[in-house]
């Protein structure tokens, strides 16, 4: 009979260990899958925020893009009134050599003297205007191109 017991109790002493060792074991499961669980959490708010970043890192290029288009047009613009500007520097020169021909020739014609002279004030005024416009536009794309670094510096920072 003692033989009997003898095995039965290695048994259930190797029952208990094994008990004991999966008891253990699925403890530390459980921390893993915590752990596991608190990881993915975590992802996945990364992953919100990395999205939410996304979206406006494409607002934002969309916005210097369309700063981009703007200050292509502007720069246009500013051309076409650089051409405009000469064209009148031109006219002007003209003008002024038509003005002094008629002085040299009509110099005892006052009348007409002070009507060319009246033209060529207007001319005048013509002229400070359009460069008073361009001045305007210059300002306003430095501005824009102020603005345009601005935001490539955040974006890109």
């Amino acid at each position: 009979m003692k033989n009997d017991k003898a095995p039965k109790n290695k048994t259930t002493d190797s029952e208990r260990e094994t008990r004991v060792l999966l008891e253990s074991i699925s403890k530390h499961v459980q921390t893993v899958a915590e752990g596991h669980g608190i990881i993915i959490r975590k992802l996945d708010g990364h992953s919100q925020r990395l999205d939410r970043i996304e979206n406006v890192l494409d607002e934002h290029t969309q916005i210097l893009n369309k700063h981009g288009q703007i200050l292509d047009e502007h720069t246009q613009i500013l051309n076409k009134h650089g051409q405009i500007l000469d064209e009148h520097t031109q006219s002007l020169n003209k003008h002024g050599q038509i003005l002094d021909e008629h002085t040299q020739s009509l110099s005892g014609h006052g009348q007409i003297l002070n009507g060319h002279s009246q033209r060529f004030d207007r001319i005048e005024r013509d002229l400070d205007t359009v460069k008073s416009a361009v001045m305007d536009i210059s300002h306003e794309t430095k501005g824009l191109a102020s603005r345009v670094k601005k935001v490539e510096e955040k974006v890109f920072v």
